[in-house]
């Protein structure tokens, strides 16, 4: 992770739309102001798709607003196979960990609403943390022992989680791609 700067800390956050259970805007409730607080992802080897967990936290809550047309990505899910766990003593130097049956990876931005007594339920703005980042992982030790010995020697490592799609329709090398370093 990179050192923080106040271009990362967006002063006014999205609007998020949810509605619950029906095609009218009856049960439409639109939270203005809202911030991506944490975000998870995890992969594992036993197939299936990776799994992205969001934690928003928000400010205004406004019910029966007017209702927008979603629109959705064309660009075909993350699957777990796609993934490629690597570590090395830099990120100039990875190799790719071929025994990892499942790995967690989060950035956790910490934001707190700022209420106040000011007649209003609704907070004033958002606090922002420090921000961190996480990487927990399974493997399966094998006869190279390499890996091993960093951990007991308790060996600083680089890692990178990266996931790659297969091509794109109608493109013959065009990829999409996620990837943390850590």
């Amino acid at each position: 992770l990179r050192e923080q700067t106040t271009a990362d800390k967006p002063a006014y956050g999205m609007t998020i739309n949810m509605l619950r259970g029906s095609v009218d805007n009856t049960l439409l409730t639109s939270y203005i102001g809202a911030f991506l607080n944490k975000t998870t992802f995890n992969v594992k080897a036993d197939g299936g798709f990776v799994e992205c967990v969001s934690d928003f936290v928000g400010g205004k809550e406004v019910v029966n607003p007017t209702i927008d047309t979603p629109t959705y990505s064309t660009k075909p899910v993350f699957e777990s196979w796609q993934a490629v766990l690597s570590y090395g003593t830099s990120l100039s130097s990875l190799t790719a960990l071929d025994t990892f049956t499942e790995a967690s990876a989060y950035i956790d931005n910490h934001i707190v609403m700022n209420p106040a007594l000011n007649g209003s339920q609704y907070p004033i703005g958002a606090q922002y943390g420090e921000m961190d980042a996480g990487l927990s992982f399974t493997m399966l030790l094998k006869e190279d022992m390499t890996f091993y010995n960093y951990f007991l020697n308790q060996t600083e490592l680089a890692f990178r989680l990266k996931i790659t799609s297969d091509t794109l329709a109608g493109a013959a090398t065009a990829y999409y791609s996620l990837q943390i370093d850590f």
